[in-house]
């Protein structure tokens, strides 16, 4: 017998008019509350709009190489705000002998590794596994990349021995993901899993798009199969959620 169901929900939630913006790296946590901004920024390079008198900052930058953790040799501040479209980074970078920066590359999407530069990488989802990222150096050059498609596969063995008749057996696991980010607002993912102990196959797909900040549709699809002699379609569940979030 197939079962079929599909499920909706409604999910309110309220927040503050602040924003919340974190970074996170092996070493220090970083938090800042932003405010939407009422105006865009020129884009020219240089931070004396309004906006970044208003944006909020951050400073207390610290080394990853070559002493891990230790202060910034050079004071760095980035600027970051955002409106109901885009989120705005400026970036001050001071170099206290200016004849030091070493900056070659100026075509876009080129590999500025020996160049001093900036990169931001944006994990949308929060799954430490996909992300934007974004580079520039003193010229600048423009890399965009998106890190949005990732396989996985897994295979278990396992040998069972109880002290029982009958107490030993082997089971085998086969599992398979894929996760696709469309775009920073839209991604999906894939799951399916094979036991050969009580010989199913699983299969859920999720489908996720962020409207606006805060607030989401998802879908999500299950589908059992007896895998016997033949493949046998055991249910099916359809499951949809709206969230949306409430600004005061």
């Amino acid at each position: 017998m197939i079962r079929f169901s599909v499920t909706f929900f409604l999910v309110i939630v309220t927040m503050e008019a602040n924003k919340l913006f974190a970074r996170e790296d092996s070493l220090h946590s970083y938090r800042v509350y932003l405010s939407p901004c009422k105006c865009q920024p020129i884009i020219d390079g240089i931070l004396n709009d309004s906006i970044w008198h208003m944006a909020s900052s951050i400073s207390s930058f610290t080394q990853r190489e070559p002493n891990e953790g230790a202060p910034a040799s050079e004071s760095t501040k980035v600027f970051i705000s955002f409106d109901e479209n885009n989120l705005y980074f400026g970036i001050r970078c001071h170099e206290s002998d200016p004849g030091r920066i070493v900056a070659n590359e100026m075509r876009r999407d080129a590999d500025s590794e020996n160049d001093d530069r900036i990169e931001i990488l944006l994990d949308t989802f929060d799954d430490g596994r996909n992300a934007f990222f974004f580079s520039t150096n003193p010229l600048g050059m423009q890399l965009k990349t998106s890190f949005h498609l990732n396989f996985e596969a897994e295979y278990q063995h396992n040998r069972i021995r109880l002290p029982l008749e009958n107490g030993n057996f082997s089971t085998n696991l086969l599992i398979g993901r894929v996760t696709w980010a469309v775009t920073t607002s839209l991604f999906n993912k894939l799951f399916v899993q094979w036991n050969d102990a009580d010989k199913k196959v699983n299969l859920y797909f999720l489908f996720n798009y962020r409207y606006m900040p805060g607030s989401d549709v998802y879908l999500v699809y299950n589908e059992q199969w007896d895998a016997g002699t033949t493949l046998r379609t055991k249910n099916r569940t359809l499951i949809a959620k709206l969230t949306y979030i409430l600004n005061y």
